[in-house]
């Protein structure tokens, strides 16, 4: 497996970032809102984005 590099607007990095934000967002509010699921969901979608953004 060869590894080329990627352009940044190729890579999904914001694309993937945003959805697990949205995601995190819809499992914290429906059926019942849910402030601290809220703070879990959000701290880990934005540590998966610097994530993907310092390895990806």
């Amino acid at each position: 497996m060869t590894n080329k590099p990627v352009p940044f607007k190729e890579s999904r990095i914001i694309s993937t970032t945003l959805l697990l934000v949205l995601m995190g967002f819809l499992v914290s509010f429906v059926p019942d809102e849910n402030w601290s699921l809220l703070a879990v969901n959000m701290g880990l979608a934005g540590l998966c984005g610097i994530l993907f953004w310092c390895f990806g």
